[in-house]
């Protein structure tokens, strides 16, 4: 900078000279962005046609966020100097980021004509990465290393498309290839960090993303990447550190309020994870996926009404979010809505066939509905794939709270339960015991009890309604009243199965735990 200052007072005649190496000598320097301009404008106030010059301003006013007067100076530099490939690929940069895409492809284009170069091709295919046009990304970032082979960060960029495009192996060798090639590159640890965690090598994963954070502290991604790597091994406080720390460098960053409200809501803290899922959609108002965890997080506060907008927006915004039309449906079921609930659980299914959850939902409500036949067949589905999915406890509670319903000859929908009384009709305990099955999977504990209790109280030498009774005292974990009953059903009836595996089942179950 002295050696700057020197020149212009020993040599006036090349004072623009001076002062644009003034202000080139200090561009990335944050805090001395207004003295950067300063030297420009005197370089181009020295030397008006000064093309360079107002490239260089154009790169200031950009890193300072000012794109419109960025783009100014940008076409003021291209009116001097038309052949300048550089200053057009610049150009694109700054029309890509103020949104006017047609202009910023039209800019690189211009760029490539002029001078086929490597980087010009490199812009051009971040460009169309952000646009989501990965084949056409693909080939300027071949063409790129076609020319120039010795550029890490096309490598890694080409290794973010066969990424997106599910190409695991060739991904990594491009972001090991950009690695060899600059052990600083950040953005290539990152990356690789990406890929890491998608294929379950957590270790590996996080020193990569250990290192991104080393060579570059500044990285919001990095930070935020590394959160959810920690919330995914359950290290809740260090994924909320890195959230913290994301959304510290990068105040906008919706995805990091999004997955911190998660956090917070798993933790109990509704009204700090309320401000980050408000946050998040008034950042990316067209986050389904924003909309969809503010709605569960109200459904778990009781504020249904507010649940049920939630979900409705998460499904205009995006039409194949099975887990919303299943949280929907619920909330349909619980305001006794059943039509409206069986369309939204079929719609689940459909996009979703191995959604076991939805599944369950729909054989309890046709239970409810008195269609039997359905109420089997998607019940016994949700327990396949509960197991299927290595779901055991979900697959046993399933197969355990609706036993009774599926196994009895003679169904009667659990909701008429008290019409059949007054009509007299014989298997009203079995009745009971299907409305105490219903009540039981539903997690209503003491209406489940009466009726179970109120079957037995019909007929007290009904082996059955203590065998059912059993059934849920177990599920409880009242193992010495589930033991009384089903020995007190053995005793009514000697010859009773289901009584006998049951008990087998719990003796062999209880001695397990002993060990």
């Amino acid at each position: 900078m002295q050696a700057f200052n020197r020149a212009i007072a020993l040599n006036p005649e090349f004072i623009y000279l001076a002062y644009y190496g003034k202000a080139l000598a200090l561009y990335g320097i944050e805090d001395e962005a207004a003295l950067a301009l300063i030297s420009i404008e005197q370089a181009t106030k020295t030397k008006p046609n000064f093309a360079s010059a107002f490239g260089l301003k154009s790169l200031w006013l950009r890193e300072l966020n000012r794109l419109d007067e960025a783009l100014v100076a940008i076409e003021t530099a291209i009116s001097l100097q038309k052949d300048n490939a550089n200053l057009y690929s610049q150009k694109g940069v700054i029309l890509s980021e103020l949104k006017r895409y047609s202009e910023a492809e039209t800019a690189y284009k211009q760029a490539i004509q002029i001078n086929p170069r490597a980087s010009y091709y490199s812009n051009r295919g971040v460009f169309y990465t952000d646009q989501g046009k990965v084949e056409l990304a693909l080939a300027d970032y071949n063409q790129a290393i076609s020319l120039n082979p010795n550029e890490a960060k096309v490598y890694s960029n080409r290794g973010v498309i066969y990424y997106k495009q599910g190409k695991a192996e060739l991904a990594l060798a491009d972001y090991n290839q950009a690695i060899s090639l600059n052990p600083k590159l950040a953005g290539a640890y990152h990356n690789r960090g990406l890929l890491y965690t998608d294929q379950g090598k957590a270790e590996l994963a996080l020193a990569d993303y250990n290192q991104a954070i080393s060579l570059n502290p500044k990285s919001a991604e990095a930070y935020y990447n590394r959160g959810v790597l920690y919330a995914r091994q359950g290290k809740l406080d260090l994924a909320l550190a890195d959230y913290n720390q994301a959304i510290s460098l990068n105040p906008n960053y919706a995805q990091a309020y999004h997955n911190r409200g998660v956090l917070y809501r798993d933790q109990g803290k509704p009204e700090l994870a309320l401000s980050d899922f408000n946050r998040t959609i008034s950042l990316e108002p067209k986050s389904a996926e924003a909309y969809y965890n503010r709605g569960t997080f109200y459904t778990h506060q009781g504020k249904l009404d507010l649940a049920l907008s939630d979900f409705n927006r998460t499904i205009s915004l995006n039409p194949n979010y099975a887990q919303a039309y299943y949280n929907r449906g619920v909330l349909y079921r619980d305001q006794g809505k059943v039509e409206l609930a069986e369309a939204d659980f079929n719609q689940a299914i459909s996009l979703e066939p191995k959604l076991a959850e939805a599944y369950a939902a729909l054989g309890l409500l046709h239970m409810q509905m008195g269609n039997s036949e359905a109420a089997r067949s998607n019940l016994q589905k949700a327990e396949q794939l509960f197991r299927a999915q290595g779901n055991a406890a979900a697959a046993q509670q399933v197969a355990n709270q609706v036993a009774n319903i599926l196994n009895s000859e003679n169904q009667i929908n659990p909701n008429d339960a008290e019409t059949h009384t007054r009509r007299g009709v014989p298997n009203l305990i079995q009745a009971y015991q299907n409305r105490g099955a219903l009540y039981d999977y539903q997690g209503k504990v003491e209406l489940a009890l009466a009726d179970f209790n109120q079957a037995i109280s019909l007929n007290p030498n009904d082996a059955k309604a203590y065998n059912s009774r059993g059934l849920f005292y177990y599920n409880q974990g009242k193992v010495e009243l589930a033991l009384a009953d089903y020995n007190q059903a053995i005793s009514l009836n000697p010859n009773y199965a289901k009584a006998y595996n049951r008990l087998g089942l719990l003796h062999s179950i209880e001695s397990v735990k002993k060990y």
